[in-house]
């Protein structure tokens, strides 16, 4: 399975190639474990492991993830997916209903970064920037 990942502050991308976890039985066919190689997030260090659960697509996918430093949890996420076919009615139907999706979820990712910035959170500073 291959994973493309962005970052939305530095327009860069990331590709992992992930092999299933055989550690252990998890409920989701497709369970990978890594740690992270790339910088995502200003508010999270670079010393974090990920778990993703994947389940068998079918009329439904979901897609679980966990983000552990030291094997300490802090972040825990579930995306449920429903398969819809893809025609060119259907994407103008999405178009016209949702014509500001992608602003709208730019400007929340700003958003929480502010609320973060604002309450103080840890800040980590992208590593090109350290080392360049």
């Amino acid at each position: 399975m291959v994973a493309e990942i962005t970052n939305t502050p530095w327009g860069e991308r990331h590709t992992h190639v992930l092999k299933p976890s055989t550690e252990e039985p998890y409920e989701h066919p497709y369970g990978f474990s890594f740690g992270k190689e790339f910088h995502v997030s200003p508010f999270m260090p670079m010393d974090v492991n990920y778990e993703w659960r994947i389940g068998m697509p079918g009329n439904r996918l979901t897609v679980h993830t966990q983000n552990y430093t030291e094997k300490q949890k802090f972040f825990d996420a579930t995306l449920m997916l429903s398969r819809r076919e893809i025609t060119n009615k259907a994407l103008t139907r999405v178009l016209l209903r949702h014509p500001w999706m992608t602003a709208r979820v730019a400007f929340g990712i700003y958003w929480q970064a502010a609320r973060l910035w604002i309450k103080r959170a840890p800040f980590h500073t992208h590593p090109a920037k350290i080392s360049g």
